[in-house]
């Protein structure tokens, strides 16, 4: 029976797109934490309060709070330190395909196929953990982002109330301009400021596989 012989430019790829994965989520969650830009849309100064009409904006509640910025940075070593991670089991395994490839020749046939079942599970090993800390670094943003918004949600109810808003608009969503004492953004960052001071966490876990039972 035929036997496919792995090679390090077979199997490197594969691993490698999990490092670049993992990598890339470092510039999807600065981008996800980072407040919203002006390029969408210009930004207008108006005057003229409308009674009852309000704006909040979330990007930049969550990007400028205390506790947004120190998520932020986490989440960023975090990534940082999964991709070493995954980086160095990559290393190691191209290592152990060279050492493959020149002893092949020397290997009894008996060897030859058990060295090349152990790198072909060496290499879906890699490709699952790669895709364990991906999935981990997404609930841990998740959650740590979702911690900062549950402590937030009273603070802008309560500026709601005392702004006596009727409707509160995303500033971030099509809103080009407004009155400044119609934002509540600033008000509630400094409220959530005092409240969220900080935050602090680690890669989470990923939630327990059920069994059926």
């Amino acid at each position: 029976m035929h036997r496919h012989i792995i090679h390090a430019n077979e199997v490197t790829p594969m691993v490698s797109y999990r490092v670049l994965t993992v990598a890339a989520l470092a510039g999807l969650i600065a981008l996800a934490i980072t407040p919203a830009r002006a390029q969408d849309a210009p930004s207008l100064d108006l005057t003229g309060q409308v009674n009852g009409l309000c704006m909040l904006s979330q990007a930049q509640l969550i990007g400028t709070s205390k506790a947004g910025q120190e998520a932020s940075k986490r989440l960023k070593a975090l990534t940082e330190k999964a991709q070493r991670e995954v980086l160095a089991m990559r290393q190691k395994f191209s290592k152990q395909v060279q050492d493959f490839q020149s002893q092949e020749k020397t290997l009894q046939p008996q060897q030859r196929q058990e060295r090349q079942k152990y790198l072909q599970s060496e290499a879906q090993s890699i490709q699952r953990k790669g895709g364990e800390l991906e999935q981990r670094l997404q609930l841990t943003r998740s959650q740590s982002l979702g911690r900062i918004v549950e402590a937030a949600k009273p603070l802008v109810v309560t500026a709601y109330k005392q702004h006596r808003c009727g409707i509160l608009l995303d500033r971030d969503s099509g809103v080009l301009g407004g009155n400044a004492a119609n934002d509540l953004t600033d008000e509630v960052v400094k409220a959530l400021d005092k409240k969220m001071p900080s935050i602090s966490f680690n890669l989470a876990p990923l939630p327990r596989q059920s069994n059926g039972k």
